[in-house]
């Protein structure tokens, strides 16, 4: 089921419905003032606890970087998984393999990588085995895209890089590759579970989906 914004303005109530980059474009133009949420195809609202994004200010049209990263916020409170877990818990603690992936199929000049550990979290050396997944987003045009948004490679790879050893490393990698790091293959379900959220990220920062994926309009 396609998952779509809805922007509710602050003074007139009037409600848009975006789910590409057209519609980005156009609010870019005009700024916004007021709730941002992410609903399904019913037009249901999917989020954990108060999880609606609102200002007291305009994101003005002057400031995309500021939309594009509000948006990304409001996406990270849908619920995924079995668990239920947030999207931005589930994506940054431990399927970011399976949303790099998700990206990858949406997004396709982009390269998945990762950082990685010779060590595991133990600090214990790695022998005869694939190395420590510490994370995984969408390499393109020197950016780094992951569930928390787009990011300049160097600044994703150094914070990243910080939550393992001295010895971590950026590197290219392709689905088998992140499968043997995480110890099992990914499940379809599951990737497209994900590229759900993803396409959202991918239009919030100005990346146009490709056709067969793209979102229907929420009615």
């Amino acid at each position: 089921m396609a998952y779509s914004f809805r922007v509710t303005d602050r003074r007139t109530q009037q409600v848009t419905y975006v789910d590409d980059v057209d519609g980005m474009r156009n609010l870019i133009d005009t700024g916004v003032d007021g709730a941002i949420e992410v609903v399904d195809a019913d037009g249901s609202v999917l989020r954990v606890g108060d999880g609606m994004v609102s200002g007291n200010e305009m994101v003005a049209p002057d400031n995309p970087r500021e939309l594009a990263d509000t948006f990304t916020q409001a996406i990270w409170s849908v619920p995924v998984g079995k668990l239920g877990d947030d999207a931005e818990f589930a994506y940054t603690r431990g399927d970011c393999d399976v949303f790099a992936v998700a990206l990858g199929r949406l997004i396709p000049d982009g390269q998945v990588v990762g950082i990685v550990d010779p060590f595991d979290e133990n600090g214990e050396i790695i022998l005869g085995a694939p190395p420590h997944l510490v994370h995984a987003g969408l390499y393109v045009d020197d950016y780094v895209i992951d569930v928390r948004g787009i990011h300049d490679r160097h600044e994703w790879e150094a914070k990243w890089a910080e939550k393992g050893s001295a010895d971590c490393e950026f590197e290219f990698l392709d689905q088998e590759q992140l499968e043997g790091m995480q110890g099992g293959s990914m499940d379809e379900d599951q990737i497209q579970e994900a590229m759900r959220i993803a396409r959202l990220v991918a239009v919030a920062n100005g990346y146009e989906v490709e056709p067969e994926h793209a979102p229907a309009l929420a009615a």
